[in-house]
């Protein structure tokens, strides 16, 4: 039977012969890039992210959402290494968790990439499940347990034991009242110096957002596994560097992958200077000793990158999000609202927009009327959402009042998850209405 710490030095070994040997033949094509998500990402006042590594299981994630807020995104990533070269195709070893007794099946962003040969050849994957709706993350602290990740393949020759899960984490959106562009680029990019193109770099993410008169910190979050730190890989550490440039100026961050998260998994957030004018971000995360202190270069599987840049209000008939109008009681045009043919008091309404709603459909689609609907009345342009205003009381009668406990993956939250979207772009300054100032 290989066991975990056994793979860990065949890597070593295997990496250090390919320094002097540089030719390395990719046997299996992965995707070797990141790339903007193909679901649906929430706006939002910005993003927290925390992870666990998940060589030893069960693993345990501590994460806080800012008090007061609402979790409008929780998006749950996982990395792995597996022999897929003697599974049938296509291959999606590690696709299947358990977190907080939840069962999660998640779906394959990137991979499997052949990245290492031990042997066997090891292939790394990407998985992501959008896990909003299980209700386990709100406002405040969150502990959330993570168990059954396996990336093992089983074969006569190597044993049921050649595969290894690197670590989990969750990015969530929050809403506090307060405006932000949050962008993300996710699925896997492998990178080791010594190997050749294009396993021996990963590939520059951009992000684009509108430029301001003005500096801006902006929050920069990576998702990255296999980087081990001198803990888990003595004698010493492994170096890495992390490009980040925006508006002509560029920022370096070294040898911040650690294993921070547990054996082999990194959450690392970093606060990039969004210079005035600038119109974009561009990072790279970089297998190198940059610093020259005689480290070895890291290998490394990036999984996601997120970022949120603060943006200004303009001057106007803007519009406010639910959490802005839930905190800004005295701002709201009306004593009383009407939603899916009920009529509540400002008090009554606000007692709702201040309930948690644990993954509730119901809660989510009240809020973001009521939002909606407080904008309209303080004179935001309507002309894109009105059709959707309808739809979303005509879902509120049918599948309401708030607090009917409508949970994912049935019908009703089908129906009403894309009108809720659309009434959080809305919400957010991005239809026809800008955010408030």
């Amino acid at each position: 039977m290989i066991t975990r710490r056994t793979i860990r030095l065949l890597i070593t070994i295997t990496v250090l012969v390919s320094l002097a040997i540089p030719t390395f033949t990719v046997l299996a094509e992965g995707t070797e890039t990141l790339g903007p998500p193909e679901i649906t990402i929430s706006p939002g006042s910005g993003h927290v992210a925390a992870g666990t590594g998940l060589i030893n299981q069960p693993g345990t994630i501590d994460i806080t959402v800012p008090a007061g807020a609402n979790v409008e995104q929780v998006l749950l990533y996982w990395e792995g290494h597996g022999n897929c070269g003697i599974m049938p195709q296509p291959c999606e070893l590690g696709k299947d968790l358990t977190i907080n007794g939840n069962q999660i099946t998640g779906t394959l962003i990137g991979g499997p990439t052949f990245f290492y040969t031990l042997p066997p050849n090891m292939f790394s994957l990407s998985y992501r499940a959008d896990i909003t709706g299980l209700g386990i993350v709100n406002a405040g602290p969150n502990t959330l347990t993570i168990s059954g990740v396996s990336f093992d393949a089983s074969s006569p020759t190597w044993g049921d034991d050649p595969g290894f899960a690197n670590g989990a984490s969750v990015v969530v959106i929050y809403d506090d009242g307060t405006f932000a562009d949050v962008d993300i680029r996710d699925g896997n990019d492998n990178a080791y110096f010594a190997f050749d193109p294009p396993l021996d770099t990963t590939v520059p993410q951009t992000f684009e957002f509108a430029a301001e008169g003005a500096d801006r910190v902006a929050d920069l979050t990576l998702l990255v596994g296999s980087v081990e730190s001198p803990e888990f890989s003595p004698p010493g550490p492994r170096a890495t560097r992390v490009v980040v440039t925006s508006g002509g100026i560029t920022s370096y961050v070294d040898n911040a992958l650690i294993s921070s998260d547990g054996e082999t998994w990194d959450t690392l957030t970093i606060n990039p200077t969004i210079p005035a004018g600038a119109t974009s971000l561009t990072v790279q995360i970089l297998s190198e000793d940059a610093l020259d202190i005689g480290a070895l270069p890291a290998s490394l599987s990036w999984v996601n990158a997120t970022l949120s840049v603060p943006i200004t209000p303009t001057n106007g008939a803007g519009v406010g999000t639910p959490g802005y109008w839930k905190n800004h009681s005295d701002a709201w045009p009306v004593e009383e609202i009407v939603i899916g043919g009920i009529t509540y008091t400002k008090s009554q309404a606000l007692e709702i927009m201040n309930t948690s709603p644990r993954g509730d459909m119901s809660y989510q689609m009240f809020w973001h009327l009521v939002a909606a609907k407080l904008n309209v009345a303080n004179g935001a342009d309507s002309s894109c959402i009105a059709d959707t205003i309808a739809a979303a009381d005509d879902w509120m009668a049918t599948y309401g009042p708030a607090g009917s406990n409508v949970r994912a993956n049935n019908g009703a939250w089908d129906i009403g998850e894309p009108i809720k979207n659309t009434l959080d772009q809305y919400n957010n300054g991005k239809l026809c209405a800008p955010p408030r100032d």
